[in-house]
């Protein structure tokens, strides 16, 4: 609760084994003054200080924020969970199984002494959960609050056997609160998956679950169709890694700034370990019509860290870019490319220990039986897995169990260009209506196209024309823009799937049949509208039981592959999630229907 003012002994003041923490923060904690206590931290763990320092201090940020924190090697996971009003400690999901046994106390803010912030911890908590403070007096006024019976006690006593545990009453309450979150939840499917996990797929939204997975220790078998790899819409050469932003700074901003942060963790870890080409160069977004200028500016201006965005003029823009562009812009300093395919390979290779990869498997029909999930290919069938993840991008709604999921594809042609004098100098990712690469092994990439429902994969010279055209409208006049040469028809062509929202799918599989049943049988008066959004709020979400899907990641999922497989993984094992309520909501696969459901709409389910 709040920032401790000895984060050193906080991080490190623990049992041996694999530790989950949580920092909870309200505006009392952002002053100066406590975050300047962090900033002697050892090297380590010096991205959660700049995290406080940088992100937690901006201007835009007046509504919930969320940040998961990994050090492997320590087997230490943190999530920071700001609340800019003590109440919307609400919107964090009691776990599954997961519980608090110790709430280190460093908050002052009254507002959190109140009795109904401490009813809310005691909801998160084990039954023997302890407040740690060393504070007499702010023991005392926390202690005339302490209806939840949470026990009191100094740091020194912090890892003592706890003395007892709360009365009958006040654990009947908590298990209360515990129910009124799950039936106002009712449209949220997180059931815990607990035994064997089987996952289809092979790219990277695969592999950065089998690496989330891995960090749990929880084994799992992938079946992939190909014969590698990332041998689909992962297989580009060079992928941009950047968030994306809006202006409001709305839940689609707070997830992909959330999941830019914890993929420049993962990219930074594993390449210590693993080959992965990558480049931390910055990012240069211009605008490339009137409309597209606006938004940036309203970006610009929206109170966003310098250390996550800035805005630059023409010069700067042409001193960052290394090349004229001419053009005002918004720059991300932490943002750069990397290589797709080795990070998916470099995410399963330190998977390996906990995985059994199998290659050429072309799975025809998942069925679930009495005994689990069996996968059936032409010649076989696997299984049983009591868990199976759907996370084979295109493929996702290939069986029957997932046909009706509103995800549509999109084909994306990538121009590999060669580099030469006048593009060597390229020294930053740049983005307008297309993007280009700096250099990598002789060549530079161009893209990419976006065509909907495509009907084949075979290199397209319309798309390659199209992408240099792209490129040179968004830098017009530009002399380094008519010496890129697509005429060697270097390219790659792969598909993703895409929502309408652009939020990807996590969590468990709607059961459309029964959720077509329930809305076609179910009627309401006419006019009631609080009573139709309370019945679908309410009303358990129909789910294939067993059945996950991890997709729909569009054209980012380097920026937003890591936070989906974590939150993926913490509901597999009954734990915290990583972010609150209403981003859990932007992501189940049923939310598309239940918007419509619950303000009174007619659905279609096909």
């Amino acid at each position: 609760m709040g920032l401790p003012s000895t984060p050193e002994l906080w991080l490190t003041q623990r049992p041996t084994q694999a530790c989950h923490l949580l920092i909870l923060l309200s505006k009392h904690d952002l002053k100066p003054s406590n975050i300047a206590r962090w900033q002697h931290i050892t090297p380590e763990f010096q991205d959660l200080y700049h995290y406080f320092h940088d992100e937690l201090h901006a201007n835009a940020l007046d509504a919930p924020q969320s940040q998961r924190f990994e050090w492997p090697d320590k087997q230490i996971r943190l999530d920071v969970h700001y609340f800019p009003e003590p109440q919307q400690l609400q919107q964090l999901i009691t776990p599954a199984r997961q519980r608090v046994s110790r709430w280190f106390w460093h908050q002052s803010d009254p507002q959190w002494l109140q009795a109904n912030m401490l009813w809310q911890l005691a909801r998160l908590s084990r039954d023997d959960a302890k407040i740690i403070l060393d504070d007499p007096e702010l023991r005392s006024r926390l202690n005339t609050h302490n209806l939840a019976q949470l026990v009191l006690c100094s740091s020194a006593d912090a890892f003592a056997a706890s003395s007892g545990v709360p009365d009958p009453i006040s654990l009947e309450q908590r298990q209360v609160l515990r129910r009124q979150q799950s039936q106002a939840c009712g449209h949220l499917p997180l059931d815990e998956g607990l035994g064997s996990i089987a996952i289809i797929g092979g790219g990277l939204a695969s592999a950065q679950l089998a690496y989330s997975l891995a960090l749990r220790q929880r084994p799992f078998s992938l079946f992939c169709q190909d014969e590698r790899l990332a041998a689909a819409a992962s297989g580009n050469r060079q992928g941009a890694l950047y968030p994306l932003l809006t202006p409001e700074h709305d839940l689609l901003s707070r997830f992909y700034s959330q999941g830019f942060g914890l993929s420049r963790q993962r990219l930074q870890y594993l390449s210590q370990h693993h080959p992965i080409a990558h480049d931390f160069c910055g990012v240069l977004q211009t605008g490339h019509d009137l409309r597209s200028d606006e938004r940036l500016g309203q970006i610009a201006s929206a109170g966003f860290p310098s250390a996550l965005v800035q805005h630059c003029s023409a010069e700067q823009s042409n001193q960052l870019a290394g090349v004229n562009i001419q053009h005002e812009g918004l720059y991300y300093p932490q943002a750069g490319w990397v290589a797709p395919a080795q990070f998916t390979q470099a995410c399963f290779d330190a998977a390996v220990p906990f995985g059994q990869l199998h290659f050429k498997q072309t799975i025809n029909e998942i069925r679930r039986e009495v005994e689990g999930w069996y996968l059936v290919t032409n010649e076989q069938r696997h299984g049983p897995f009591d868990q199976l993840v759907l996370a084979n991008g295109i493929g996702i709604n290939q069986f029957t169990q997932t046909k009706a999921q509103a995800l549509s594809p999109f084909r994306g042609q990538v121009s590999h260009v060669p580099t030469h004098a006048q593009l060597s100098p390229i020294s930053t990712v740049l983005c307008a209506k297309g993007y280009f690469t700096p250099r990598h092994n002789g060549s530079h990439c161009l893209g990419a196209s976006y065509i909907k429902n495509p009907s084949h994969c075979d290199y397209s010279d319309a798309e390659q024309t199209a992408n240099l055209a792209q490129l040179q409208s968004s830098y017009p006049e530009q002399a380094w823009t008519e010496q890129v040469d697509i005429s060697a028809h270097e390219a790659r062509v792969g598909i993703r799937m895409v929502s309408r929202d652009h939020f990807p799918v996590v969590g468990l599989a709607t059961d459309i049949d029964r959720l077509q049943h329930i809305a076609q049988t179910t009627h309401f008066p006419q006019g009631h509208k609080q009573e139709i959004a309370d019945f679908w709020q309410q009303q358990a979400a129909p789910v294939v039981a067993g059945l996950y899907l991890l997709g729909g990641l569009g054209s980012r999922g380097l920026c937003n592959g890591a936070i989906a497989a974590e939150m993926l993984a913490s509901q597999l094992g009954g734990e915290f999630l990583p972010c609150h309520q209403p981003m859990v909501e932007m992501l189940i696969p049923n939310r598309l229907w239940l918007r419509k459901l619950i303000r009174g709409k007619q659905v279609r389910f096909d």
